[in-house]
């Protein structure tokens, strides 16, 4: 089972996550092998094509107590995301399922012996090696 490392730096403790992931993570070892894998940029590439993603916009116009409408103006939608590729088939989804996606990938990677993509990477954002 692929498990992510916690590479945030917020939280109480740098480094550490903020609930007990610690007794989970253990409590999973006792009836499965467990992997750590690094997160970083799991939830910010796209787990078709490996491009950046960004957080989805949506327009939003306003109906006034007098029946008038504002101007639309573009609102983010938190955790909903979609791919900057405009070829890409992902549209819109939701950015843990995202991220799980791509934690899974690389389970399978790190399992095949095989190197991880430039795009999993702090330097290499926005350039990746995978098909």
């Amino acid at each position: 089972m692929g498990f992510g490392d916690f590479s945030q730096k917020h939280g109480l403790v740098k480094k550490h996550p903020t609930a007990p992931i610690k007794k989970f993570r253990n409590e999973l070892k006792r009836y499965c092998d467990v992997v750590e894998i690094d997160e970083w940029g799991t939830s910010k590439t796209c787990n078709k094509c490996f491009h950046p993603i960004e957080l989805y916009k949506n327009k939003v116009i306003r109906k006034k107590r007098d029946g008038t409408r504002t101007k639309a103006k573009l609102s983010v939608i938190n955790s909903v995301i979609r791919c900057k590729f405009n070829e890409c088939s992902l549209c819109c989804m939701d950015r843990d399922i995202n991220a799980c996606k791509n934690i899974l990938f690389l389970l399978q990677l790190q399992k095949a012996g095989k190197k991880r993509p430039q795009c999993f990477t702090p330097k290499n954002m926005n350039e990746c090696d995978t098909p």
